[in-house]
């Protein structure tokens, strides 16, 4: 690859990396999600519930164990939070 074309790759991934990073800060601001999250939760709407792992993984980008590990932690994080607003209604 010549060195042209590298920096262009190069500077296209920098601006893709401020970008999500951007993104990242408000939703998880907002929402308390990752870009990341909200465009598997986005593919999973679109599809009705639900996917098989290979297909998400590759419309995500990334290994199916990667994305066992991200679907664990966003069922953890909304077992706690149901848990935390059950705990609000029980002492209302």
């Amino acid at each position: 690859m010549c060195h042209d074309a590298l920096e262009a790759c190069l500077d296209r991934h920098r601006a893709h990396a401020a970008q999500v990073f951007l993104l990242d800060e408000e939703l998880g601001t907002h929402h308390g999600l990752s870009w990341t999250d909200f465009v598997l939760l986005a593919v999973l709407d679109g599809r009705g519930g639900s996917a098989p792992a290979p297909e998400l993984a590759r419309r995500l980008g990334m290994r199916a164990s990667h994305l066992l590990l991200r679907v664990l932690r966003l069922l953890r994080e909304a077992r706690d939070t149901a848990a935390r607003m059950l705990n609000t209604l029980l002492r209302l």
